[in-house]
């Protein structure tokens, strides 16, 4: 959900600044899905959003759930029809985790990914990032999913310090407390080891988590 876009429309029709609220509470606070879920929205705003500021940039292809229900692993079309691969996981009754992918495919080949024998395809951009969050938090409100989704790690596919300007642009909005307002201690960014990354990294976000993958002796 890129908010610029949806206050460019509503500059557009001149409509007041209220209406970016209104339209931030309902997709990040109540999960809505769909423009016309948010009732007291004009119709006319509702169908131009819709048109020009699409509330999910990706759509599922496939999503598995584990026999236990506690894993679920999507599969999402991207606009230019690349497909990425995020999961949601469960590890205890009430909390849930989901892991993001930062680009199509990795150029870096470590040898425990499955990701590196694609090839490096393109980089992520923040909006693709952040939207597999909000993607699993609408498949928690239709399933009746208990819990909240409170922790994201970036451990998909791609090298997340690689794609650092979208990467950490989607880091600002999922602690950004009028959007998916998720602590900061609550995120987690994995790489296989960029020694700028991780000084750059260290200094723009020195309350979020870094994991570093030790791939080789």
């Amino acid at each position: 959900m890129d908010l610029r876009r949806a206050a460019q429309v509503i500059k557009d029709l001149s409509l007041p600044a209220y209406r970016l609220d209104q339209v931030r509470r309902a997709v990040f606070g109540q999960v809505v899905s769909s423009y016309e879920e948010i009732s007291v929205l004009p119709m006319e705003l509702r169908a131009e959003l819709a048109r020009s500021a699409a509330i999910l940039c990706l759509a599922p292809r496939e999503v598995l759930v584990s026999p236990d229900g506690r894993a679920r692993k999507a599969a999402l079309v991207l606009r230019d029809g690349k497909v990425i691969e995020t999961v949601l996981l469960r590890p205890s009754p009430r909390r849930w985790t989901a892991c993001v992918s930062t680009q199509v495919g990795c150029a870096f080949g470590c040898a425990f990914c499955a990701t590196g024998r694609m090839g490096f395809m393109r980089d992520l951009t923040a909006e693709e990032i952040t939207d597999q969050v909000l993607f699993w938090r609408q498949h928690m409100r239709r399933e009746g999913l208990a819990g909240g989704l409170d922790n994201v790690v970036y451990m998909g596919m791609g090298e997340p310090l690689a794609n650092y300007e979208a990467v950490a642009e989607s880091l600002r909005a999922l602690i950004d407390p009028r959007q998916h307002a998720i602590g900061a201690r609550h995120v987690s960014v994995s790489t296989a080891g960029i020694p700028l990354g991780i000084e750059r990294f260290a200094a723009d976000f020195p309350q979020i988590n870094l994991a570093v993958s030790l791939h080789a002796a």
